[in-house]
């Protein structure tokens, strides 16, 4: 289980319910989600949860205290029977966040985006199916080894699928990683398009100090235009320099279209003489 997944289940493990058929539809969707009326769990916060909805649902008190094993808790559940019927927005979006709890996972924020919720059984993977059709997200369908999986790849739909459950504090969490991750994108974009740049512009000043060099051998470079031979000079004078910087070197100073037309010309003729 991701860091970030717990976080957002512990958050809904303690969102307050006022309304008893909301109770009733998360605690349904628990129970058609989980195999079996069996629940182990090392988490404090989900058996309360749990001994919260069997109270409301079924009014019977679980003893929490005697049905810690060790470090888990043992619990069973009371028999219970459910029979699809309609639903309120808000009692559909207890239902999601029910089978969340139960079945849900998330990837950790630093990673790509990825929420999933997997069911054995087609009842609630069809109710939960049709509430997030009627909630307009974009949700994916498939089965995985005799089980229905919804998933989210989307940093957009896995915001609004957390915001309809009701992770709050978990949407804004993962919304500035979400912030961050694309500044730094952005940022390595960026340099490494300056590499790219200061690459290319290293290889060009190679090429034209190359040409110039050639043209010294062969005792041409005197015998250059005047404009050529300066800019010559100072270009051997100064490798480092971009064309913009080279041009305003010179006397008059010149555009940097100008320098890198001048430099061309340079090395056309050295190609002439090298050939």
């Amino acid at each position: 289980m991701s860091t970030f997944q717990m976080r957002v289940k512990d958050e809904l493990y303690t969102l307050e319910v006022n309304s008893d058929c909301c109770v009733f539809c998360e605690y349904a969707a628990i129970r058609l989600t989980l195999s079996g009326n069996r629940v182990r769990t090392k988490s404090d916060l989900y058996a309360k949860r749990l001994a919260f909805l069997v109270k409301k649902c079924h009014n019977i008190e679980l003893d929490l205290e005697n049905l810690r094993k060790d470090d888990a808790y043992a619990i069973i559940l009371p028999h219970f029977s459910y029979k699809p019927q309609p639903m309120d927005e808000c009692c559909m979006k207890a239902f999601v966040r029910g089978c969340y709890i139960t079945s849900g996972r998330t990837n950790d924020i630093d990673k790509a985006t990825h929420v999933e919720m997997s069911f054995k059984s087609s009842l609630p993977y069809e109710i939960c199916k049709t509430i997030l059709e009627y909630y307009k997200l974009d949700v994916k369908t498939m089965m995985r080894k005799e089980r229905y999986i919804i998933y989210m790849k989307h940093s957009e739909t896995a915001s609004d699928f957390l915001t309809l459950i009701g992770a709050y504090k978990a949407v804004l969490e993962f919304e500035n990683a979400l912030i961050i991750r694309e500044i730094r994108n952005n940022t390595n974009r960026a340099v490494n398009c300056d590499n790219a740049n200061l690459q290319k512009a290293s290889d060009a000043a190679y090429r034209q100090i190359k040409a110039i060099r050639l043209l010294e051998e062969k005792n041409m470079l005197s015998t250059l235009p005047k404009h050529l031979f300066d800019t010559a000079m100072v270009r051997l004078e100064n490798p480092e320099l971009d064309l913009k910087e080279l041009g305003k070197l010179l006397n008059p100073p010149i555009s940097k279209a100008g320098t890198a037309h001048r430099l061309n010309k340079i090395i056309e003729i050295a190609n002439k003489i090298d050939k």
